[in-house]
């Protein structure tokens, strides 16, 4: 009995040390992308995200890098963009980066039409990922000096679900947490009920959504049974979905925490299967563990105070080091306290306002947006920005609720975690990026301006010269040859404002060479938000009150610079 049992020992420590030494294989990957490839994350803090044309979008940029979150000083230009529905660019503008931070302003032409749009910012080494990755807020521009076709009222017919298994998969015989997402034909959160049904059209399992269309169920599937969830709207609507693929075999996982720890329950079809769990938060590992499922069943814990703020992946390894379950879980950050203290109690029509704002931190850079309490201004902060909604995929409703002290808001976040957070790493990718030349290089001097060089027949031309100039007051010329595709860079250190520049192949060489100057702006897009702008009945008298107040101002100070930019040293 003595010897079996030893055996037993021995097959268990060979297997979680192969594990082991397999997720150290996962820890590399990440260590080396790490080393190689710096990420950037960048927030921009609008003025308001509601405004009327002929006013003014002030924004700031934070850079910072996307592992720590402290600022960086590599891009020396950041990008803006506001985006149509169509995802055309409406305005853009280019501004200058000084130790990670820039800003400036857009004036919103009267030409533009009431609707939904976009504000995105990033950096040309952000372009070399996914656009989900930018900065995105949505926001609403109303044209109060034209009709339009703007609505009044919100429908919330059309309604659409989305079904999330923990883990990523659902298997036959074992219980798995489903998260689900009800929308509306606005794209908006609806809040109604799910209930999954079998082939008899019994109820096997039924739950309403908690805020913004999320809510989450626990379902076990049995072997031979159909399934189909059906959605009902607290309004009108209903729809349904059918619940596949259903596995015949796999793993699920459950994650539940505590005020200190948190506990990752993994069950499997198979009754000693060897499991590696590996916990990393933005490519910094925090955690490895190893295991063999007893019974079909394993529960690795960990302490929380090994985890940063914001969003850490848990990914479950077998024991051929392929990634078999995934979970994000969110911890909520520490409050950092805000001091606000008027000059005075009241104050009357055009009286200056001196506010003192003091916090718990020596050191900082800080701005502010000042609007009416009774704005639609719904602009995320940079906490929100760069802890949730810069790491989940998807438009997240109300990012601020997630941190604040409701009772819901700790589940609600969790709920979050399984439905915009599902299958968001990629294992496969890892490789890909640690072994590929980037196409977009940092601008860490300043611009880069990229173009192509082509012969007579519309080919690129290899190694040939490429000239660059800026006339004007100060005279610059720059000179680059082009790659193995035709492409061609060229750096301009402090080139600032607006001016022409004027590029030209060699054609002492050859005649026939052409060259292009290509546009710096990402040509990516992703999802989002509504089509058709939905506004209030009560909307109507405070859009007036701005239309009058945006056009007095225009005309007082039509002569004035509406873009600003600050030169770089």
């Amino acid at each position: 009995m003595r010897k079996l049992l030893l055996t037993t020992w021995c097959l268990v420590a060979c297997l979680m040390g192969n594990g082991q030494s397999l997720v150290e294989n996962r820890v590399l990957q990440l260590q080396q992308k790490n080393a190689q490839h710096l990420q950037e994350k960048i927030h921009a803090h609008l003025n308001r995200t509601d405004l009327i044309v002929g006013e003014i979008l002030w924004f700031k940029l934070y850079t910072v890098d996307a592992s720590l979150h402290l600022p960086t000083d590599l891009s020396k230009v950041g990008y803006v963009e506001i985006i149509d529905k169509n995802n055309q660019a409406v305005l853009q503008a280019k501004v200058a980066l000084k130790n990670g931070l820039g800003n400036g302003s857009l004036y919103l032409p009267s030409t533009m039409p009431s609707g939904s749009y976009l504000f995105r910012a990033y950096t040309n080494w952000m372009k070399n990922l996914d656009a989900a990755f930018f900065f995105q807020q949505q926001i609403t521009i109303v044209n109060t000096l034209k009709a339009s076709d703007v609505a009044s009222g919100l429908s919330y017919n059309n309604l659409t679900l989305e079904l999330f298994p923990e883990g990523g998969n659902w298997v036959e015989g074992l219980p798995s947490r489903t998260a689900f997402k009800i929308t509306d034909s606005n794209g908006i959160g609806a809040q109604g009920k799910v209930c999954i049904l079998n082939q008899k059209l019994d109820t096997v399992a039924q739950a309403t959504t908690l805020i913004n269309g999320i809510g989450r169920l626990l379902f076990t599937p049995i072997a031979g049974e159909k399934y189909e969830a059906v959605a009902l709207g607290r309004r009108l609507g209903m729809a349904q979905k059918s619940i596949s693929p259903i596995a015949p075999s796999g793993y699920t996982l459950g994650v539940s925490d505590s005020a200190s720890s948190i506990k990752v329950k993994v069950m499997s079809s198979r009754p000693h299967a060897p499991l590696s769990m590996l916990v990393h938060m933005r490519q910094s590992v925090k955690v490895i563990q190893t295991s063999v499922a007893n019974g079909g069943e394993t529960t690795f814990t960990f302490g929380k105070d090994k985890l940063g703020d914001g969003i850490s992946h848990i990914t479950i390894f077998d024991e051929e080091n392929r990634p078999v379950c995934e979970r994000l879980i969110f911890k909520k950050p520490s409050t950092v306290y805000l001091t606000v203290e008027p000059n005075q109690s009241a104050y009357n029509i055009r009286r200056k306002v001196s506010i003192s704002v003091s916090t718990q931190e020596s050191q900082g850079d800080y701005s502010v947006s000042v609007y009416r309490a009774d704005s639609l201004n719904t602009g995320a902060s940079i906490v929100s920005n760069l802890l949730l909604t810069s790491d989940l995929k998807g438009t997240v409703e109300t990012p601020e609720f997630y941190f604040s002290e409701d009772a819901k808001a700790e589940l609600a976040a969790d709920n979050l975690m399984l439905t915009h957070g599902w299958r968001r790493f990629d294992w496969n990718k890892i490789n890909d990026l640690i072994t590929t030349i980037p196409e977009y290089l940092p601008e860490v001097r300043g611009h880069l301006i990229q173009g192509k060089i082509v012969d007579g027949s519309g080919n690129p031309a290899v190694q040939k010269t490429g000239f660059l100039s800026n006339p004007g007051r100060k005279i610059r010329l720059y000179a680059a040859r082009s790659d193995a595709n035709g492409k061609i860079r060229f750096q301009m250190k402090d080139f600032m404002g607006e001016g022409k520049i004027i590029a030209q192949a060699d054609y002492l060489t050859d005649s026939l060479l052409r060259i292009t100057i290509e546009s710096p702006f990402s040509d990516k897009f992703i999802p989002w938000g509504t089509t058709t702008l939905k506004l209030p009945q009560s909307a109507e008298r405070p859009l007036l009150a701005r239309s009058i107040g945006m056009q007095v101002q225009d005309i007082f100070s039509e002569d004035e610079t509406y873009f600003t930019y600050t030169p770089v040293t």
